[in-house]
């Protein structure tokens, strides 16, 4: 048996009792749910990695439909960045860990026991356990080691897995149940893109309404696949542009030449996929910390400073002097910095610094060096007055 059909057994050895009866009577009436639809959700065991803008709404519904086991994976703190998606919390919340505050939550307002938190990073050791534990997982994680991590534990526990990504405007969301015969993530994402092309929440944005919207199609997907009604969104990238208030869908297959699912899988246990943003550059770059160069801005020492942020985190904030100038369009920017002038870059916090850095220097800048920590030590070491994000 597949874990659908466990899951359809185990519902047979329950019985809805009155007050469930009355609590999801809406669920009832519709013919596709009805009684053995709701005792289905009543012993499906959830697991949901994150609790950010997408697992918020994929956590407030599933468990007001009732699921009977849902456990919710977050490591992270709440920022109050966070306030304009995340509606579970409240501004007095930050700096608390989201797990507590889940937690809390379902104390008011979910079934008692119904939902357990785990304070920790989904992780190689402890993905293949979790992952079996459970009849289904929520990939509303916002990173890619963690997604290649998700897709490589449920096609090895042999679990399906609902898988969402939202960017400013738009949102994806897909069914993957590759242990059922593909395809995975990686037959869509054979390998990770360079960080430095595919900025988070953290850099260009996402407008508030639009996790909720992608995060409550992923709890759709979920209870679909729990009561057997419906078509799974399997094969199917569903994606909205909430700018042009369009949706559209990419199918997509198994790759037979796919490192996991394929005819000739390479992949036989867990690990991290290398991510190029946690790791050191290639090459040695110079560093300056925020102090000397506040010494330097104050001296009038002549050289550029270039922020390779984005326009909209450059407006937010940005350091005095300094050149925006978007990692995107740094090739293209490339004749108008001069040679032989001394540069210094920052971004947020590093990760695209080193981007930029190796593309200059491999287009023969040879003066060129980065504020240690970028913004976000700035902000710390220097002028607190500045807005952090």
């Amino acid at each position: 048996m597949n874990a659908q059909e466990r899951l359809f057994q185990r519902a047979t050895e329950v019985e809805l009792s009155q007050e469930q009866i009355r609590r999801y009577s809406r669920h009832l009436l519709i013919p596709e749910v009805g009684i053995e639809g709701q005792q289905r959700l009543s012993v499906a065991r959830v697991l949901v990695v994150g609790a950010g803008g997408l697992g918020v709404p994929v956590i407030q519904y599933l468990a007001a439909a009732g699921i009977g086991k849902l456990t919710v994976v977050e490591p992270d703190q709440l920022e109050v960045s966070n306030l304009q998606r995340q509606t579970l919390y409240q501004e007095t919340d930050a700096g608390k860990p989201k797990a507590v505050l889940v937690d809390e939550w379902a104390r008011r307002y979910a079934t008692a026991g119904q939902v357990k938190t785990i304070e920790s990073t989904l992780n190689p050791e402890n993905a293949a356990e979790w992952v079996a534990s459970h009849d289904l997982v929520i990939d509303a994680t916002d990173n890619f080691p963690a997604r290649y991590l998700i897709n490589d534990a449920c096609f090895l526990g042999e679990r399906p897995y609902v898988y969402g990504s939202i960017y400013q405007f738009e949102g994806r969301v897909t069914f993957f149940w590759p242990s059922e015969g593909g395809p995975c993530y990686r037959c869509l994402h054979p390998d990770p893109p360079d960080p430095a092309t595919v900025p988070g929440c953290g850099e260009g944005g996402v407008l508030g309404a639009l996790p909720g919207m992608i995060g409550s199609l992923m709890a759709m997907e979920a209870m679909k696949w729990i009561t057997g009604s419906g078509e799974l969104l399997r094969g199917r990238l569903h994606h909205y542009d909430g700018l042009k208030g369009k949706t559209r869908e990419t199918l997509f297959h198994r790759d037979t030449d796919c490192r996991l699912c394929g005819d000739h899988p390479t992949i036989q246990s867990l690990s991290w996929i290398e991510d190029s943003s946690r790791t050191p550059c290639s090459i040695a770059m110079p560093e300056i910390s925020p102090a000397e160069l506040d010494q330097r801005l104050s001296n009038g020492h002549p050289f550029q400073l270039l922020d390779v942020r984005q326009p909209g985190e450059f407006q937010m904030g940005h350091l005095p002097k300094a050149v925006c100038i978007p990692l995107d369009l740094l090739l293209e920017k490339l004749p108008e910095l001069g040679l032989a002038e001394e540069i210094v870059l920052y971004c947020k916090d590093m990760s695209r610094t080193r981007s930029a850095y190796q593309l200059l220097t491999q287009a023969g800048f040879d003066r060129v060096s980065a504020l240690e920590g970028g913004y976000d030590l700035w902000i710390e070491e220097v002028n607190s007055s500045l807005p952090a994000y």
